[in-house]
């Protein structure tokens, strides 16, 4: 087990990380900092005209702008130093195991990221609506927004998909961090956003394969096995299955897991 796993060995692979990226990740900080007080900055430009102030729903929209981008950003990134032929050399003769190797990346990448990014928004949103009340501008609770907890008739709600999501980007982002040698965020974003115009085409089709011809498709699911929206005879409705978002949920854990063990054998790969 020792082979595999050593909490002490894990410690100082750790120590020996962040003594070297520590500078990297401060100004990674100050980046994501500055990229939210801009979009602030943009949305209180927007809400300058208007008398209701600064919503909440946009507030949350600047929220997943902030998560999301800095996560391809940080997750596409990670795994860089193994492409780059002195670092990795000198990171794959280091004394820990392939598996603690990357168990500090997958922790780097999502645990760590996402409590630092959630504290620099909240801080940097504090900072904002303290000012922006000094300029008469008034700004909503944040915790007003309940949208995002509306179940549907499935228990399904916005909040659950999001997270989904989330975890999806990342998995994504890490295998590849490690399967893309140059410009791996952005050949990573690339690949995506082509891969989800796809889901999208083909669900459409597949859609109106099921039901008819002449159906239109106005929204398909964002996740497979969730509800699409369909119109008819100028008639909009749902479709899809009942126990549809269990499915989403399982099939959604199983490709993510599956996503996270490819990314650790393509690391495994570089040490062979």
């Amino acid at each position: 087990m020792d082979n595999v796993f050593s909490l002490e060995r894990f410690a100082l692979l750790m120590r020996r990380h962040f003594s070297l990226y520590f500078r990297t990740y401060v100004m990674g900080a100050l980046v994501l900092a500055g990229g939210t007080v801009l979009l602030f900055s943009l949305l209180a430009w927007l809400a300058s005209g208007r008398s209701g102030g600064v919503s909440a729903g946009n507030q949350i929209t600047v929220y997943l702008l902030v998560m999301y981008g800095g996560l391809i950003l940080f997750t596409g990134a990670v795994l860089q130093p193994y492409q780059r032929p002195r670092e990795a050399t000198f990171n794959l003769l280091l004394p820990a195991s392939k598996f603690e190797k990357y168990a500090l990346t997958w922790l780097l990448s999502l645990v760590f990221y996402s409590i630092c990014a959630n504290g620099i928004y909240f801080i940097v949103r504090f900072l904002m609506v303290q000012y922006w009340e000094g300029q008469g501008l008034a700004a909503e609770s944040l915790w007003s927004y309940d949208r995002l907890l509306v179940k549907s008739a499935t228990d399904f709600t916005p909040l659950h998909m999001f997270i989904v999501v989330y975890l999806l980007v990342h998995a994504c982002g890490l295998l590849g961090s490690i399967v893309f040698r140059k410009h791996a965020v952005l050949k990573t974003a690339l690949a995506l956003f082509v891969l989800v115009m796809l889901y999208r085409y083909i669900n459409a089709l597949l859609f109106k394969a099921w039901h008819m011809p002449n159906v239109e498709v106005t929204q398909p699911p964002l996740l497979p096995f969730l509800p699409a929206y369909i119109q008819h005879q100028g008639i909009s409705q749902g479709v899809g299955l009942d126990s549809g978002p269990y499915w989403a949920f399982g099939f959604c854990s199983v490709f993510i897991v599956s996503l996270w063990f490819v990314a650790y054998l393509k690391l495994r790969e570089r040490e062979v």
